[in-house]
């Protein structure tokens, strides 16, 4: 929920650590390449305080996602010109490209609603931040 980080790259590399950390995968250094290659081709910050940023991964077998908070917010060159308070690393398995985009549009889909988003962006908790994602586009909005 207290993202260190003050820099993209920074935010990046400290989700990706989490995720290592958590799962156990000696890939570390990789998997911050992948998703930094993906951030050097576009920007990932969305808006709205929120970036997002994502990768395919070689030899995972699920969709993980990693969410940090920020209270200064970092600069994801979001075109609303805003700092992302919000960083969503997705991390999709490398063979399952129609189910990267399906997460990423829900994702979008989600973002898009004013209420949802709101109550993203005030979750004080990591049991508030499951809340809302359990509660999807309608429950809990």
């Amino acid at each position: 929920m207290n993202l260190q980080a003050q820099t993209r790259d920074e935010a990046v590399s400290e989700l990706v650590s989490l995720f290592c950390r958590t799962e156990g995968r000696p890939d570390e250094q990789k998997i911050i390449e992948a998703v930094s290659e993906r951030e050097r081709r576009a920007s990932t910050g969305i808006g709205w305080g929120v970036a997002v940023p994502h990768a395919r991964i070689a030899q995972l077998d699920r969709i993980v996602v990693c969410i940090g908070y920020s209270c200064r917010g970092i600069d994801f060159s979001s075109p609303d010109g805003s700092l992302s308070r919000v960083v969503i690393l997705i991390l999709s398995p490398e063979t399952d490209f129609s189910g990267h985009l399906r997460f990423l549009a829900d994702l979008s889909g989600c973002l898009s609603l004013v209420r949802w988003r709101r109550r993203l962006l005030g979750a004080s908790t990591p049991e508030e931040v499951v809340a809302v994602f359990q509660g999807g586009y309608y429950g809990n909005n």
